[in-house]
């Protein structure tokens, strides 16, 4: 819920209409110059994705219109346009009508490679310049982190081959994300995907090929070989776009979220071959970072259906209810390789449960690994178990970044370009 209070101090009261879905579903909020209208960011599924998430126009009655524009955060405004930063480092400035609730031209890049901006109401901007990048590292139990990759790139969501001896990855650049596989013994990076932006790589159980949720231009989960050779093909494609999807261990089932057109996310699950019709697995609130078992008779997934994102395990293909594993919070739920540990994460904490995963499913322990400021995502799991079962492969925010830069009246500097033929 967004509140606000008077500048002057006062009572707080909320902005909108209270205990709505949409107003739980908004992040970075700025106020627009008409003092009635909050600009934001839409954070589908009330987390915070890392993927591409648009920005929003919420009214005082809690009416809530999305812009069809991507976008990490809203900045600012210059007269009539909407400054935002998008999500590849990107500023932009769109036209925007804000009483008709519509984006009135196209948009228009001003400032590439910028990490971190804030705009003032004066018109200041405030930067580090460069591009978001990450380190790809294997982190063992007490916390020590040894480099995996060496060039820090916008890397997202890896995972490990069956054989253990490739990582996709999803890496960002200024044309959108895509697919790239590391070869370990060569520390080789290879692009996979070269077509619209592509995310949340998982790989086939025989690790011929790879499967992940492309977002533009056309949502769906496809699937196309490890080596490179042969066309992508879609796998499923429902309204609104399912998100990531995971194949079980016997190759036969294709599990996957979607957006239940409420707020909620459902998990879904289909016969690879689609000899069935979808058939959900979860439903009810938010769930989301479904993963198989090793064996396949489990899926885990995180929900919030107690008001607190829990991960929970459910019997695959059921019946049954919930089983909670997380204590005090838990998202991103990953199995070991042998299914007796069940990883995941509580704030900047990695958790391993020792759970007993066969014919009933019991957790018999929890510890706490380490704690690090490694990326994190939600919805899915942004980080991987290695082979030896010893150490996980996480992502570490690039320390090197450059000096803070300072503009004064960049407010000037944006009228003149956008007035200029």
């Amino acid at each position: 819920m967004l509140l606000r209070v008077p500048a002057t101090g006062g009572p707080i009261s909320a902005f909108g209409r209270r205990d709505t879905t949409l107003l739980g579903e908004v992040s970075s909020p700025i106020m627009a110059p008409d003092g009635k209208t909050m600009v934001a960011v839409w954070v589908q599924s009330r987390i915070k994705s890392g993927s591409i998430t648009p920005l929003c126009l919420l009214g005082p009655d809690g009416e809530l219109t999305r812009l069809e524009v991507g976008a990490e955060r809203p900045l600012g405004f210059v007269e009539d346009r909407l400054i935002y930063l998008r999500n590849d480092g990107t500023i932009m400035a769109v036209p925007i009508d804000l009483g008709a609730r519509k984006l009135t031209g196209p948009p228009t890049a001003l400032l590439e490679a910028v990490i971190s901006p804030v705009m003032s109401a004066s018109g200041a901007l405030m930067y580090s310049p460069g591009q978001p990048a990450s380190t790809a590292v294997l982190v063992d139990e007490a916390g020590a982190a040894t480099p995996l990759v060496g060039e820090p790139r916008q890397f997202g969501n890896p995972r490990y081959s069956p054989d253990g001896r490739r990582v996709a990855f999803d890496i960002g650049s200024p044309q959108g994300r895509d697919i790239w596989i590391f070869e370990i013994a060569s520390a080789t990076l290879t692009r996979l995907t070269s077509a619209g932006s592509n995310v949340r790589p998982e790989w086939s159980p025989d690790g011929q090929r790879v499967l992940y949720r492309q977002v533009t231009p056309r949502k769906g989960i496809w699937w196309q070989p490890a080596n490179g050779s042969g066309t992508p093909e879609l796998l499923v494609e429902v309204p609104g776009g399912p998100n990531e999807g995971v194949i079980s261990p016997d190759g036969r089932t294709l599990m996957y979220r979607t957006d239940a057109g409420t707020g909620d996310q459902y998990v879904i699950t289909m016969p690879l071959d689609k000899s069935a019709q979808p058939t959900p697995l979860v439903t009810k609130a938010v769930n989301w970072a479904p993963r198989f078992s090793p064996n396949g008779q489990w899926v885990a997934y995180s929900s919030d259906e107690s008001g607190t994102a829990e991960v929970y395990v459910r019997r695959f293909p059921g019946p049954g209810g919930r089983i909670q594993v997380s204590n005090d919070g838990g998202s991103e739920p990953v199995w070991s390789r042998d299914g007796r540990t069940l990883y995941y994460r509580q704030g900047d904490a990695l958790i391993a449960a020792t759970v007993s995963a066969t014919q009933t499913f019991a957790v018999q322990s929890r510890r706490q690994l380490f704690v690090g400021a490694y990326e994190a995502s939600g919805p899915h799991a942004n980080y991987d178990v290695a082979p030896d079962g010893k150490r996980l492969l996480m992502l570490k925010a690039r320390e090197d970044r450059a000096p803070v830069v300072m503009v004064l009246n960049w407010a000037a500097e944006v009228r003149a370009r956008l007035r200029a033929p």
